[in-house]
């Protein structure tokens, strides 16, 4: 038995488990005979260049009400995202849309014409968002639509590829035929990814709809909610190389990491710490940690300060954008919910960066 997995471009091997060796763009283990049923977990190393990552070119932190109106699509209604400060996942406030025991449809929206062109080779949306619902039939949605168009059109399930649309949504919610949303319980924050190349090179808008159906009166649901926070729009860099297994009756099977394998975020450049001239003094405790992860910075630091826990694959896990920080200042982080690993906590800010290695049980 031998497995080969693809090293793309840009990473540099550094080691292998079980034996595993690199040549030619490949890590491969020879495995020799395998009983049927046996599972081994193969891992390896590697170090990605410096100066590489996804560029981010708009981002907003959707915690004021300068930037985005909410209108009801409904004749007479009276439903519309509300800008709260309970249930915040970044920045000071986020949106709240909420189901009622009527029909209704209304949604969020930027008030520029258009707030981002699309380019890049991958061009991918991400936003954080929370929910609970009345699965497939209370949902929330994204829209787009050209500046110089009028039509709004629903972004599909098939441009979604991280913590995509839960399922199919029904037909009355939205009076739309085949359309898949985000209903049922998000258990919690979670960052959603939109493919936006069908859109390369258009200056568009987005925008988020939320709608409900109308409660059996026998049969009453619990208010459902959905939280909107913190949207971006980047450039997507991500490593994403093929694995491959091969008997020795020449059978073969391939396969690619789900959701793009992995993605590397922006301002996250290299897997080295900063250069010394940029570099923060940055203080982590507890380290280990288990509840609270408390950061902080030996000087003040002035304009956006951006806070992240990074897995050791690159996913984010957290973060959030602070304005300015007083020296000593604590930033307190809650990890109770995070898996238990090895992650990275990264402060960047005009003035420099800091990373540091964090093993959370």
């Amino acid at each position: 038995m031998i497995v080969t997995d693809e090293l793309p471009a840009g990473l540099t091997f550094a080691s292998a488990s079980n034996g595993g060796s690199y040549a030619n763009g490949y890590v491969t283990w020879n495995l020799g005979d395998m009983p049927s049923g046996k599972v081994t977990v193969l891992t390896y190393t590697a170090k990605s260049a410096d100066a590489i990552g996804s560029f981010r070119y708009f981002q907003d932190l959707m915690d004021t009400d300068d930037d985005w109106i909410s209108f009801n699509l409904e004749t007479n209604g009276a439903e519309y995202f509300d800008l709260q400060t309970a249930v915040v996942k970044s920045g000071n406030a986020a949106w709240k849309a909420q189901s009622i025991a009527d029909p209704t449809d209304f949604t969020l929206e930027p008030i520029q014409p258009s707030i981002f062109t699309v380019s890049g080779n991958q061009p991918v949306l991400r936003f954080w968002h929370r929910f609970e619902t009345e699965t497939g039939v209370d949902a929330g949605i994204l829209e787009i639509k050209k500046a110089t168009e009028q039509v709004w059109q629903p972004l599909l399930a098939d441009k979604s590829f991280r913590n995509k649309y839960t399922g199919k949504v029904d037909y009355n919610t939205f009076a739309l035929p085949f359309l898949s949303g985000f209903s049922g319980n998000s258990n919690g924050w979670q960052q959603s990814y939109f493919d936006l190349s069908a859109h390369a090179g258009q200056e568009v808008n987005i925008r988020f709809r939320f709608a409900n159906n109308e409660d059996n009166p026998n049969n009453p649901q619990p208010t459902g909610t959905w939280y909107v926070d913190e949207m971006e729009v980047m450039d997507m860099l991500n490593f994403d190389g093929e694995a491959c297994v091969f008997s020795g009756n020449g059978d073969q099977a391939c396969a690619k990491a789900p959701e793009r394998g992995v993605i590397v975020q922006p301002g996250l450049v290299g897997t080295g710490e900063p250069s010394a001239a940029d570099q923060l003094s940055m203080l982590v405790q507890p380290n280990p940690a288990s509840d609270l992860l408390h950061l902080s910075v030996g000087q003040a630091l002035r304009g956006t300060v951006q806070v992240q826990l990074s897995a050791a694959d690159g996913r984010l896990v957290m973060s959030q954008n602070l304005d300015g920080l007083s020296e000593g200042q604590i930033i307190t982080l809650d990890i109770q919910q995070v898996p238990a690993g090895v992650y990275m906590a990264r402060i960047d800010n005009a003035a420099g960066s800091s990373v540091k290695k964090v093993v959370i049980r």
